[in-house]
């Protein structure tokens, strides 16, 4: 069976709530696990106006013993997840085979899923399902976390509740998690804590044997017993580090996992000679894979599988170090973005816009305003201002029943229909046959929809068109364009509308009589950040991770801001270089002057990229480059997304060019096939030599374009 495609090739479990599967992808060529979570689950609106941005911010954390979700979509059949396959299996399958564990391995097995658990909860997510059925291993016994809870704590649906306890949760779940209580990071540390005591004894404090709702019982009222009894040769104040950390009431237990990591092996360490393990600080290293953007390559592997969501297999590292002696220390995350637009998990790092917000805001509680869009130049920052500013705040309820309304976003891409289908379908519980026709040849089918399937009919849509400037960069067909642009000229009650265009090309849409008059009436303009907002841009996000910035850098940056309208992403690509060069938590002026400044830094790293390649690879680079790019008529340049089959014989120029944000990745809505893309037409303007390559082969990329068109 091809889902998408992905192989599947066997099952490898089965719950009420969904099925794993073993599958193998033949166009990266490489095995995977599929998580498959059933129609009556993914069709709940709950769950639907959930499941994407749960799902991606999932996908975003990025740490050694965390299993990376490579994928993920909706559709009414299912919701799909696709994670990096391990062959260990789980920790419960060693658990069954060995029953308790020696205690070298416990210590090993609590640091790596702790330190994982302390990224995952600096970014704002709760695992709620900590249990050994969700920690996988490898052949070396490294464990590795997975199956976070995307979505499943939906409503108080008794059956979902039965399906879970049927995974063996109750033998874990905290008691704030029973009585429908706050769920906060202090859940995973009461899970942690009896997981603690099963590796060391083989058995769960309650047993597992009595029925549901003793368990559950025991779990509210009854301190777990004591490991003494069970273990005598452990010291006896570890009984105290699990007591806490299974405190009945949160506030008891320890403030944070890493206090707990911390208090374990204080009284652990004496118990052993030494561990074979990471380095003296492991911990640290964990802790910071998220820092600079790129997962750390250990060992050895196919060179596309850091681009494409892969990571490298974990082998122990040798050398002997005393537990206690681990560094645990605390490594920021990397409040800026680079070239990357900033992303819905992003918002609390985003500053500069709140006026601008508060007045779109504003505008979105007009209950006639269904359309408006967002003009401005390239670099201004208006993708971010919509993913980042308006969307969580109308997903919290800012607008009248907003929370309860359903989003999708979407590019138009070379077939805006095709897209519009795909991104529909995330939301849609009746399968529509043929939608894509039926966008195409109905030009009221957003209303109808609205009108007759479900879960639409209970809720407002709500589509956000990024770079609307494809529309015309990109779709060939003018018969298509019309037919797209004319769906939005009869949009009513339950659709809303947001789009971005590029101000160059504010001229493109006017044309079309009809959608010229909607675009000239609901368009707000956005301009450059203002000083005083420029400064919050730079200070506010490194406040938040406990970073200084010398306020002579700040002054220096808003000067060079002023002289280069637009720059607002090599603001944020120098940030992100000064953030890897910091130097006692501080980003300095002189290290902002080493890099070139906001006009320098990326060039200089896309240049300093180049020179380090032979002259082979560098032809290579040259070609890479010049096939992510499409030129206009009038000569205008821009980027151009391309599938992974184009570029597969220069992925290890893809994976180097990605580490450094000079490109990015993603997946094709429809055949779910990774693409590439230049990270930001910024690229395009500021490395000299692309700028060259260009000049140089326009008629030979027209050429190209031209001859790609007629194979459509």
């Amino acid at each position: 069976m091809i889902i998408k495609g992905y192989e599947l090739r066997r099952l490898i479990g089965e719950g009420g709530f969904g099925a794993v599967y073993n599958a193998f992808q033949p166009i990266v060529e490489r095995e995977v696990a599929i998580k498959i979570i059933r129609a009556e689950y993914v069709n709940n609106p709950d769950f639907i106006r959930r499941f994407e941005i749960e799902a991606r911010t999932v996908a975003r954390l990025e740490h050694l013993h965390i299993v990376p979700l490579y994928d993920y979509w909706r559709d009414p059949n299912g919701a799909y997840l696709v994670m990096r396959w391990l062959r260990g299996g789980s920790l419960r399958n060693l658990l069954r085979r060995e029953g308790k564990l020696p205690l070298n391995l416990v210590i090993k097995i609590i640091q790596q899923i702790g330190s994982a658990l302390v990224l995952a909860h600096r970014q704002g997510v709760v695992h709620r399902d900590i249990k050994p059925e969700n920690i996988l291993m490898d052949e070396a016994k490294n464990a590795y976390l997975t199956d976070f809870g995307i979505a499943v704590d939906l409503a108080d649906d008794s059956d979902l509740m039965r399906d879970l306890m049927s995974f063996g949760s109750p033998a874990y779940i905290s008691p704030e998690q029973i009585t429908g209580r706050m769920i906060t990071p202090l859940a995973d540390i009461y899970s942690l804590g009896i997981l603690i005591y099963e590796l060391l004894t083989g058995e769960i404090p309650f047993q597992a044997n009595t029925t549901t709702t003793t368990l559950i019982k025991s779990h509210i009222n009854d301190p777990v017993p004591s490991i003494q009894s069970k273990r005598p040769d452990l010291p006896a104040l570890l009984d105290s580090v699990i007591w806490q950390a299974t405190a009945k009431t949160p506030s008891a237990r320890y403030s944070s996992v890493l206090e707990l990591l911390q208090a374990f092996l204080e009284v652990v360490g004496d118990q052993v000679d030494g561990v074979t393990a990471e380095l003296q600080d492991y911990l640290t290293a964990d802790l910071s894979v998220s820092s600079s953007g790129t997962r750390p390559l250990i060992g050895n592997t196919k060179p596309f599988d850091s681009v494409i969501g892969g990571t490298k297999p974990l082998n122990d590292i040798p050398g002997h170090t005393n537990p206690k002696t681990l560094t645990m220390s605390y490594i920021p995350t990397n409040p800026y973005k680079g070239l990357l637009p900033f992303d819905e998990s992003d918002a609390m790092f985003f500053y500069g816009r709140g006026q601008l917000i508060y007045d779109l805001l504003v505008t979105l509680r007009e209950e006639k305003r269904h359309f408006f869009a967002l003009i401005g130049p390239s670099g201004s920052g208006k993708s971010s201002l919509v993913k980042a500013g308006i969307l969580p705040k109308l997903r919290r309820g800012a607008v009248q029943n907003s929370e309860q309304w359903f989003y999708i976003s979407m590019t138009p891409g070379t077939q805006p229909f095709q897209k519009l289908a795909q991104v529909l379908f995330q939301v849609l519980i009746d399968p529509v046959d043929d939608l894509e026709h039926y966008l195409r040849s109905t030009p009221d089918a957003l209303n109808q929809l609205m009108h007759t399937k479900r879960p639409l009919t209970d809720s407002d849509l709500f589509i956000f068109i990024d770079q609307f400037e494809e529309l015309f960069t990109l779709v060939e067909d003018e018969a298509e364009r019309v037919a797209f642009l004319n769906l939005f000229n009869h949009i009513e009650t339950g659709v809303r509308v947001i789009l971005t265009l590029r101000a160059d090309y504010y001229d493109r849409p006017l044309l079309y009589a009809e959608f010229g008059d909607l675009l000239r009436k609901n368009t707000t303009v956005v301009l450059p950040l203002a000083p005083d907002e420029l400064r919050q841009a730079i200070t506010r996000p490194a406040e938040q991770v406990g970073l200084q910035v010398e306020p002579t850098l700040v002054d220096a940056i808003i000067k060079d801001v002023a002289a280069q309208p637009g720059a607002l992403p090599l603001v944020q690509y120098a940030m992100t270089e000064l953030f890897e060069q910091r130097q006692d938590n501080t980003l300095k002026l002189a290290t902002y002057e080493a890099i070139g400044g906001i006009s320098g830094a990326l060039a200089q790293r896309a240049s300093e990229l180049y020179e380090e390649l032979n002259p082979n690879q560098q032809k290579q680079a040259r070609q890479l480059f010049l096939r992510l790019i499409t030129v206009d008529d009038a000569g205008r340049v821009f980027r151009r997304r391309a599938l992974w089959d184009e570029i597969r014989p220069r992925a290890e120029l893809v994976d180097l060019f990605t580490r450094y944000r000079l490109l990015i990745t993603d997946r094709d809505s429809l055949t779910r096939m990774p693409t590439v893309e230049v990270a930001h037409e910024a690229i395009l303007t500021e490395w000299a030599q692309l700028k060259s390559w260009i000049d140089d082969n326009q008629l030979i990329i027209k050429r190209h374009q031209a001859l790609s068109a007629a194979a459509r």
